[in-house]
């Protein structure tokens, strides 16, 4: 496979040895602060990776849903194996192997619920842990040293993901050319747009490995769900509810997905694409339009800044905010609280760094984006995995090296 070393190596003293890369940036080089940190954000990125897998101790797991911690893992190997693409370093690509084996050798990927201290499938844990599986086994059909790592292990990985993946099928149901996931512990409702997102987008894998048609096909299925479930607020965008109603015509008066969420959200297109299901851009271009006019915009100096009391993507002014914050002022116990709310918000803006997949899918890099990010981690001191993989992503598209979409007549 053809790897492009990216431009700071070259002002970098390269070490090489049997089979790895070390890359090491050489004092007072001179190397450009944005690409040095974009070496430190690798290398941060790999070292978390590390101590992602994180096997349940119930007794002091504090949450209400164990995932084996799949939503910091999945995105951060994701990453690493970008990492590994951009740089040819084997240490990213062999933690990746290193934590499949060990879910590999868990055999179910079920969620525990602490309250009810119950094990159940649902359609978030199976796709967070899919993907990367599915990535790297994608990867060693053009990569020879990835194929050397895994050759041995493909027909056992496969059979694992396909195990997990078809127990998920009971709570599966199709209207039409639309589909949609029961929640497993309350069939009443619909699963959360963000979490069948995750799924279509190991389900795009799968098909890009396997060739079924069954997969793109469900890709195609919540693809038109989501469709179905959004409303146009203006021209320009597209925005959708966090959990959608099996009623269309109540998704408009739902509130619309906080941008934390849809970051995830926005992936279902971004998958769609990649399997050759959209006929044209206009989701992609809508989408992208939800970042550059509804959550941000570029201030007299042209830098990305965020627009004040906004955290839908709909853009609309959140009213309670303001009242809080109003209150806040006129209370200091009050103040404090939303002190601690504001922070955690606050965290979560690097989250917009998944506007960079978008940049594998034919659209205009988002100009200042990477920045953007940079500036929300630095103020947070933020290390949330999907900002990592999203910059690694832009990093990517940036050098050229997006996987292939698939076109129609490539299907056979």
């Amino acid at each position: 496979m053809f790897r492009y070393k990216i431009a700071i190596f070259i002002v970098g003293l390269v070490f090489a040895s049997a089979g790895h890369i070390e890359v090491k940036a050489s004092v007072g080089s001179g190397i450009d602060s944005i690409e040095n940190r974009f070496i430190d954000q690798l290398e941060l990125n790999l070292g978390l990776l590390k101590g992602a897998v994180r096997p349940l101790d119930p007794a002091v797991f504090d949450r209400k849903e164990y995932r084996h911690n799949a939503w910091a893992w999945s995105y951060r190997a994701r990453a690493a194996i970008q990492a590994y693409r951009l740089t040819g370093d084997q240490r990213h690509i062999s933690e990746v192997v290193t934590g499949i084996k060990y879910f590999v050798a868990l055999k179910q990927w079920k969620t525990w619920n602490k309250s009810r201290d119950l094990w159940f499938y649902e359609v978030t844990t199976v796709g967070l842990i899919t993907i990367p599986v599915l990535d790297v086994l994608l990867l060693s059909s053009e990569d020879e040293y990835v194929d050397g790592l895994v050759k041995e292990y493909k027909d056992q990985w496969l059979a694992v993901v396909d195990d997990n993946v078809d127990s998920l099928e009971v709570g599966y149901r199709q209207r039409g050319p639309a589909g949609y996931y029961l929640m497993p512990l309350d069939q009443s409702k619909v699963e959360a747009l963000n979490h069948m997102a995750v799924f279509a987008a190991a389900n795009a894998r799968l098909f890009e490995f396997t060739r079924e048609e069954k997969y793109r096909q469900k890709v195609d299925q919540i693809y038109n769900f989501w469709i179905a479930s959004s409303w146009k607020p203006n021209r320009s965008t597209q925005v959708w509810p966090y959990s959608a109603d099996l009623d269309e015509s109540r998704n408009s008066k739902l509130a619309a997905e906080p941008y934390w969420k849809a970051s995830i959200t926005i992936e279902l297109a971004v998958a769609a694409h990649r399997i050759g299901l959209l006929e044209n851009t206009n989701e992609l271009n809508r989408i992208r339009s939800i970042l550059t006019d509804n959550l941000l915009a570029y201030n007299s100096n042209n830098r990305l800044v965020w627009k004040k009391l906004v955290r839908k993507i709909d853009g609309d002014i959140q009213f309670k905010l303001w009242l809080k914050i109003q209150l806040a002022k006129l209370y200091a116990p009050y103040n404090e609280k939303i002190k601690r709310l504001d922070s955690l918000k606050e965290k979560k803006k690097p989250a917009i760094a998944m506007w960079h997949l978008l940049d594998c899918s034919g659209q205009p890099p988002i100009d200042g984006l990477s920045h953007r990010v940079n500036e929300d981690n630095n103020a947070t001191s933020n290390s949330m995995s999907r900002s990592i993989y999203g910059l690694v992503v832009g990093k990517v598209a940036e050098h050229g090296l997006c996987d292939k979409v698939i076109s129609g007549d490539q299907m056979d």
